[in-house]
């Protein structure tokens, strides 16, 4: 008897490398097979050494032409019908919207499509979010076709729609954890991520203009893609450099380290997403989450217990938050600490979340006729 097997699509090999590696890593343990397809660009090679059959096919980010689109279901379709997985398994919106292409295909995969990070729960007006939102409600009606959700807000979003809830991708609770912080000031407050407008950074510069921040210093460690859709300007990013009370670093390959001697985390998020790996990493960390209120995030957060929230977009809501944090008492900072630890390892740990991966697959590969 062959191995069940899954292919997941995603847009880039350094997205799939950061955020599903420990997964795919899981599946393979659990005897599949496990292909991505994806285009050829940073990490690719780790993906390969980790025993992934990984495939080129050119997903460009963003909409594109029509002429593009059809070249990119064509490449995906010859593709599946080549390897004939039992699941795809699409990651973020680009991928999803070309799986759906494959509905129509004679014997087709049974498929998984990931809705985390599509802002679905926060875009309660528009044209385009209204018609994503009406196509993945109607998918999801049809056999062989799981969604998957990281928030309960986005599978309400689309009226309850069927599908699983699995709350983040999870966290090595090894390799992050808390790390002895200094009692002194400044407060160390850490980002680490992508420079897109979507993330809210321009605001924390607005938030630090406003003054009232003595002690707290912001540290942003900005991965900075121009391909990226709503990446900053140079123009922006020249605002974060020189606004006082920010210092920027180049992306860190050691996020443990800085994470585990943060006094806490800081999301900004302008929009909905699903849950930040980052704020997973923090609470690894003992690192207490400043959040807005569109992130996704905000369900594995606790207000005034594993953090605090403040209004997305509103720099002097963001100032407060930042005022608030910096005043509570060693012993108050203590026990969120200690509780963002214990909800890590509880509830968002790679032991928590794997066998549930595990088990999503395994039911989507056992659903597809042989």
């Amino acid at each position: 008897m062959t191995n069940p097997s899954v292919m997941y699509l995603v847009t880039e090999p350094w997205y799939f490398a950061n955020h599903r590696l420990d997964h795919a890593k899981a599946l393979l343990g659990a005897d599949f097979d496990v292909h991505v397809a994806t285009r050829r660009g940073d990490r690719w090679d780790e993906l390969v050494a980790a025993g992934l059959e990984v495939h080129e096919v050119d997903l460009a980010r963003g909409s594109g032409s029509l002429s593009g689109w059809w070249s990119e279901i064509r490449s995906v379709r010859r593709l599946v019908r080549e390897q004939r997985p039992d699941v795809v398994h699409a990651v973020a919106l680009k991928p999803l919207a070309i799986a759906l292409a494959l509905i129509l295909m004679r014997n087709r995969p049974s498929l998984i499509l990931g809705v985390n990070g599509l802002g679905i729960s926060a875009a309660e007006s528009g044209r385009r979010m209204r018609v994503i939102r009406s196509v993945i409600k109607s998918a999801s009606r049809l056999p062989r076709v799981t969604l998957l959700f990281q928030t309960r807000a986005d599978q309400r979003a689309l009226g309850e729609a069927r599908g699983t809830v699995i709350p983040g991708v999870g966290v090595d609770t090894e390799r992050f954890l808390p790390c002895e912080r200094s009692d002194a000031p400044p407060t160390v407050v850490v980002y680490l991520g992508r420079a897109v407008a979507s993330k809210g950074l321009t605001d924390l510069a607005d938030a630090c203009e406003l003054g009232g921040l003595d002690g707290v210093e912001l540290h942003l460690y900005c991965a900075n893609d121009p391909t990226s859709p709503g990446a900053l300007t140079e123009v922006e990013m020249e605002q974060l450099r020189r606004t006082p009370g920010i210092i920027m670093h180049e992306p860190t390959a050691q996020p443990q380290e800085v994470l585990g001697r943060a006094h806490a985390a800081i999301l900004p998020s302008r929009a909905g997403e699903g849950v930040s790996k980052f704020v997973l990493e923090a609470l690894a960390c003992g690192a207490p989450v400043l959040l807005s209120a569109e992130s996704g995030s905000g369900e594995v957060i606790s207000a005034g217990e594993t953090g605090l929230v403040f209004a997305a977009a509103d720099e002097r809501s963001i100032r407060d938050v930042l005022h608030e944090f910096s005043g509570w008492s060693a012993e108050r900072w203590s026990a969120a600490s200690a509780e963002c630890r214990q909800v890590a390892l509880e509830r968002y740990s790679l032991d928590q979340i794997l066998p549930q991966i595990v088990d999503l697959h395994r039911a989507a590969a056992e659903s597809r006729p042989r």
